[in-house]
Formats: C-alpha cells, structure tokens, sequence
C-alpha cells in the first residue's frame, strides 16, 4: 500500500477494544492503520486488494486459526507480528504462524510498537527510514509510560 513517506499497518485482532488499543499507540507512534479487521474472510479479501508494510495479527479470529493469513502474509513478503496470549509457539501447529514476531498480550504498547519497527527495519528499511524522518511523533516522546498490570487511558 503507497502512503507516499508513512507506513501501513494492517491489524487483525477479534477483539475491538485491543484492536483500538493498538491502533491508538501506532498512530501516536506515526503509523498508518491500513485496517483493523475481525474475521479471516474480511482479511482474506482485503489483502486481494491492498498491501500494507508490516501486519499485527492474533493467532485466532472470529472464523478460524489466521494460519491460512499468515502463509498470505509471506507470500505477499508482508512481514508480521503475532500479538496472541497463546504464547507458547510450540502449540501452535502451523508453520507460518510460527515464522512470525512474536510478542504474548498483554504487553506494554512500546513493545509492540518497538516490534513494528524491528520488522521494519529489516525488511523494509526504506520504508522505515522514510518513517523515521517524516513522523512526526516518535516512539520514545509519544506513548504514556505504564507500570507493570496498569493500563494507560
């Protein structure tokens, strides 16, 4: 997806209040929400049509495993986070799931973020590059701090 100097994000999360959540700390970080989807048939269709830099997925949505997604996401050389509570990598049976960054909910939004843009960096640094000179907040001057089981509002 060409947004000129930003970079998309693609979420897919089942639950809205997480999938807000997320959003919330990507735009404050200078990101672009490509999409905050629900359900794998909805990506599955929305992924015919668009390519976003990097994804955040769960492991499950409202219809089924995203395994099927994340194997789309490498064919697409879309790299992607796996932002799951099923944490343990080794229950999880599918190959392409696996082949993501992995990072267990809950987690502090600057970790995720930082994911994000570990993904970047490596494959994508002109994107990421690009990003980090024209964002106009950045990571570490953006995102409320939080202490450990405190969310921040």
């Amino acid at each position: 997806m060409d947004h000129g100097t930003t970079v998309s994000v693609l979420i897919l999360e089942e639950e809205a209040l997480i999938a807000l959540d997320v959003e919330y700390y990507l735009i404050r970080s200078g990101f672009v929400v490509a999409a905050a989807l629900q359900s794998c048939g909805e990506a599955v269709d929305w992924l015919a049509e668009n390519h976003p830099d990097v994804a955040i997925i769960d492991v499950q949505l409202r219809d089924g495993s995203c395994g099927r997604l994340a194997q789309m996401l490498i064919d697409l050389s879309i790299p992607f986070v796996v932002h799951s509570s099923s944490c343990r990598r080794s229950e999880i049976f599918d190959e392409a799931l696996v082949q993501g960054l992995w990072i267990c909910k809950p987690c502090d939004p600057e970790e995720l973020v930082g994911a994000v843009a570990s993904l970047l960096k490596a494959h994508a640094p002109h994107a990421w590059s690009a990003h980090r000179g024209n964002a106009a907040v950045h990571l570490d001057e953006s995102l409320p701090k939080r202490t450990e089981n405190q969310r921040v509002n």
